[in-house]
């Protein structure tokens, strides 16, 4: 019997009543030219017409999925992770998409001219009333020590840093992949950067949701305070924070005329 091959990529989602945006989701991993991927759906027992959506598509290409209570989406994230046999895993969630039908076909002849662990592409966002830009890789890998710059729709790691440097810390409910960007860096995995969009993130993800700014400052200050180990960073981090808190907190909600942020912070409330 001739021994299947695995697939060159893992494609992970997360989901949890998004039914209209899973479609869209679906669909733009149904288009793909380029055959040897998986995608492994993670819905959290959603309540809408998300499973029989799931059922409809899993007979068209190579989906499965799974459909239960979680502990949050970094548990989710883990779960696919565990089930996924792709040399490199890419989390493309129900409220993101691939950007184009070449785009796993183009990202595979750029992975197999080098050997890297991580490669980090272009991410494009669309923001508030539809509003699109462009998010880069990091130029300066340094500058993940005082924030999370790393969209990970937009990065392909290889299985092997998640068998070196664990899953996602389930305790974080946010910055999970800002805790794991961080441990795979400090394991001196290697990272190229690539100037092409490979994906489009929505704009209802908890990423983009400016109420839990605070929550996602505190959880990042942990992670720093948990995985730095040199002396002057960690000073350096202490200063940025200073700094970096009020401006994301109340410098930009005045400018956004947001007063409702503004008197979350004055509250003590933590946007949970």
């Amino acid at each position: 019997m001739i021994k299947k091959r695995n697939p060159f990529f893992s494609i992970i989602t997360c989901s949890y009543n998004n039914e209209s945006t899973l479609i869209k989701t679906l669909d733009s991993l149904h288009s793909q030219v380029f055959s040897a991927f998986e995608h492994i759906v993670i819905d959290g027992g959603s309540k809408d017409g998300s499973i029989k959506v799931l059922e409809r598509y899993e007979k068209e290409y190579n989906l499965s999925w799974i459909s239960e209570p979680d502990n949050g989406i970094a548990d989710a994230m883990n779960k696919g992770v565990k089930l996924s046999t792709g040399d490199y895993i890419l989390f493309i969630h129900a409220d993101d998409l691939l950007h184009s039908s070449y785009t796993l076909q183009k990202v595979y002849e750029d992975i197999k001219q080098s050997d890297c662990l991580i490669y980090s592409f272009q991410v494009e966002h669309n923001g508030i009333g539809n509003r699109s830009k462009v998010m880069n890789p990091p130029r300066l890998l340094w500058w993940n020590r005082f924030r999370n710059n790393i969209p990970h729709q937009g990065v392909f790691v290889h299985k092997d840093i998640f068998r070196g440097v664990g899953l996602f810390d389930t305790t974080y409910s946010i910055c999970m992949d800002y805790d794991f960007f961080y441990r795979a860096f400090n394991s001196g995995a290697t990272v190229k950067k690539i100037n092409r969009i490979v994906s489009r993130m929505g704009g209802r993800g908890i990423s983009s949701n400016h109420e839990m700014d605070k929550t996602r400052l505190k959880e990042g200050f942990k992670i720093q305070i948990k995985n730095e180990k040199n002396n002057m960073w960690k000073i350096l981090q202490i200063i940025f924070s200073l700094i970096y808190f009020p401006y994301k907190l109340l410098l930009i909600p005045i400018f956004r005329n947001d007063r409702d942020a503004v008197k979350m912070v004055f509250s003590g409330r933590s946007g949970k």
